[in-house]
């Protein structure tokens, strides 16, 4: 089970814990770097092989992993709680890798992995609003008072898997929130954080359809993004969403937290620190290849380049790079790149 990150200025470099999150990419950069033949099948298959039979083994609740596990001796850590966007993560990973697999007729993983993702019951999770709650609680024994009842949102990907696996209703598609906002004569759908993340991680694994209003909405948050960006300096890449920023807690770790895009949200802060996260924009790379390109070239410029890719973000306001890497953010940066690469094949699967 990979490690959830890796942060240079800290004496244990690794953070031996994982999530949902964090084990889905893996998986997905499994196959994706079979895909750009960095490995061969027969390691892609002994990688998978090992990853899946590790989840098996994982304490679950109603087939979902708990939102963290110590990957050295796979007990849930406090507190326990089920994250239903983390679910969602894992379950579509685990689908890319299943059609990967019966593409090789690999039997015995397949069935494995189809038990995996049969047995995550989305059900448990929805609610009598027709959304989605956030999550379940298992110490308090319920589920969480607040919901994912947004369009534009990253748990776009798990209503999608959880209507297709047949746990919920179609219904559920039409009850989130479409609501639009406008800025300097664009429109698009509000997000609740106005991250990246929220708009484009579902991307990753969803097609596109021109001339939709999830089509117009990422074109909508990358015109924003730019406009606010531009207006702090015009040299600096874009690419706001959830991540690390440039300041310790007493354990020496990076802080983490949801960065916005001002015009984008309907949450009410008073936060305007400028995070910039390389994979807030490559996520997007489908759809604006030259401008993602662009903003590699000026994060490398950034000094944003170290030994495993791309360093976790530019913190603007005291001009640090945050010198770790975030296994997640590394698979939706691989990700983004292998789609636009190998035209869509995550996507396909």
């Amino acid at each position: 089970l990979i490690p959830d990150n890796y942060q240079e200025n800290r004496e244990n470099k690794l953070d031996m814990r994982t999530s949902p999150t964090a084990i889905g990419y893996s998986l997905v950069s499994i196959v994706s770097a079979y895909d750009m033949n960095f490995i061969d099948k027969e390691e892609a298959l002994v990688l998978i092989d090992k990853v899946l039979k590790s989840v098996a083994s994982l304490e679950k609740w109603n087939g979902h992993l708990y939102n963290w596990y110590d990957i050295k001796t796979k007990s849930v850590m406090q507190p326990r709680f089920v994250s239903t966007v983390d679910s969602g993560n894992l379950v579509a990973s685990m689908i890319v890798v299943r059609e990967f697999l019966s593409t090789l007729e690999e039997e015995k993983l397949l069935k494995l992995c189809d038990k995996l993702i049969n047995n995550t019951n989305f059900k448990k999770l929805y609610t009598k609003k027709n959304v989605f709650s956030i999550g379940y609680d298992d110490n308090e024994g319920k589920l969480s008072i607040y919901n994912y009842n947004k369009f534009a949102s990253e748990s776009r990907l798990t209503s999608y898997l959880a209507i297709c696996k047949g746990d919920v209703p179609a219904k559920h598609w039409f009850s989130l929130d479409k609501s639009l906002t406008t800025y300097k004569g664009h429109k698009g759908l509000i997000s609740w954080s106005g991250t990246s993340f929220e708009y484009y991680m579902p991307l990753l694994f969803m097609k596109n359809y021109p001339n939709t209003l999830l089509d117009e909405s990422y074109y909508f948050a990358y015109f924003c993004q730019k406009e606010y960006i531009e207006r702090v300096s015009r040299k600096l890449p874009w690419g706001i969403s959830e991540s690390a920023y440039s300041e310790l807690d007493n354990s020496l770790n990076y802080k983490y937290k949801a960065f916005s895009t001002p015009y984008l949200k309907a949450k009410e802060d008073k936060e305007n620190r400028v995070v910039l996260s390389p994979y807030a924009s490559i996520m997007a790379m489908e759809l604006f290849p030259d401008s993602v390109i662009s903003n590699i070239e000026a994060f490398m410029k950034l000094g944003m380049y170290g030994k495993y890719g791309l360093y976790e973000s530019y913190d603007y306001d005291n001009k640090n790079v945050v010198e770790a890497y975030f296994a997640h953010h590394q698979g939706m940066i691989l990700v983004g790149l292998v789609n636009y690469l190998k035209k869509n094949v995550i996507k396909n699967y």
